[in-house]
């Protein structure tokens, strides 16, 4: 389900500062190959970035991007969860099993884990249902990377799921959050 969230930056680049054509074009492009949390996470992640070539506060952009989806949904309650785990001051790996917790994805189950042991605090979810979890690990990236980009990066990437999905999604909207900042 993380498959629609990774073709967002197009639509936010096409529409940028304009959250709610981001999200159509983004939604459309979603429910060719993608339904329920897919599609909600390709929404969130199109009006986040979207929003941030105007907006770069994190939490603003949360904000916005969480107006697009159900407040009940998978997605919306990961992100959530990345939020209070920060406001509470707890560390990124605790916010990790936290969030894994809220919303298990299935990678563990699939993927193995050779060289550890199946952490047994955290529940295996259903296949295809990994969104949720995977767009909150990006979401954490930033939050916790706190306007560093090697630090979000590497946060959203070492959270491990999907990692190409989350630390690409981390990195990309870092980009157009700050933009030639990052270059100075």
């Amino acid at each position: 389900s993380c498959g629609a969230f990774i073709r967002t930056e197009i639509w936010a680049c096409l529409m940028p500062g304009n959250p709610q054509k981001a999200v159509k074009y983004a939604y459309e492009d979603a429910i060719m190959d993608h339904s329920n949390e897919g599609v909600y996470g390709a929404a969130f992640c199109a009006a986040i970035e979207s929003a941030a070539f105007v907006e770069n506060d994190i939490n603003k952009l949360i904000d916005i991007a969480l107006s697009y989806i159900p407040e009940d949904c998978g997605v919306a309650r990961g992100v959530k969860k990345v939020l209070e785990c920060y406001n509470r001051g707890v560390d990124f790996k605790q916010c990790r099993k936290e969030v894994l917790n809220e919303v298990p994805g299935s990678f563990g189950s699939f993927i193995g884990y050779e060289d550890r042991p199946v952490e047994e605090d955290i529940p295996n979810g259903e296949d295809g249902y990994d969104a949720p979890s995977n767009v909150a690990i990006a979401v954490l990236g930033l939050v916790y990377g706190e306007g560093d980009f090697d630090k979000t990066v590497c946060i959203a990437a070492s959270c491990g799921e999907d990692t190409d999905c989350t630390a690409a999604t981390a990195g990309a909207l870092y980009g157009i959050m700050y933009g030639d900042q990052f270059f100075d």
